[in-house]
């Protein structure tokens, strides 16, 4: 083997010594619990997962989650709604999959990219959101849901 030829793979190696390479990782010291999670969350729901499509370009590295919602405990949510996340686990992203029903806590304010638009939230992995089990001990603590009383207009066309 000629010097020349040996120099290039040396070089190589040296090189991956010394450049750091551009990683993330998402490492969640501080998860809360249900009291926290509840007082600062913008919205609580239980959901199934429609879709995932790409945020991009008002969110970079972030996806929509567009749920179904079924059950709402805090935001007065539409039944279809969309949820940011970030887009991988590397950083902090929530692995949603179409089908999937998740008990969801997001947070509104500042999220993936700055300031949020207000009605618009998000959430990640260090956060509450879990998939869905029926012996999940937070519906325990979530239960009854919050319905809001009828007006007494509503309630006399209601009985006419």
């Amino acid at each position: 083997m000629r010097p020349t030829s040996l120099a290039l793979p040396l070089l190589a190696l040296a090189l991956n010594a010394v450049v750091p390479s551009r990683t993330s990782a998402c490492s969640c010291t501080n998860f809360p619990e249900f009291e926290t999670a509840f007082t600062q969350s913008a919205a609580i729901f239980l959901g199934e997962v429609l879709e995932i499509t790409s945020a991009a370009p008002e969110y970079t590295d972030a996806v929509w989650v567009t749920f179904n919602v079924e059950t709402c405990w805090k935001g007065g949510l539409p039944q279809i709604y969309d949820v940011l996340t970030p887009a991988d686990q590397g950083i902090c992203g929530v692995t949603f999959q179409p089908g999937e029903r998740w008990l969801v806590y997001t947070l509104g304010g500042i999220g993936p990219g700055g300031t949020l638009p207000a009605g618009v939230t998000w959430t990640h992995s260090c956060w509450r959101s879990h998939p869905y089990s029926a012996d999940d001990p937070d519906l325990i603590l979530l239960w009854p849901v919050p319905v809001a009383a009828a007006s007494w207009g509503s309630l006399k066309i209601r009985y006419r």
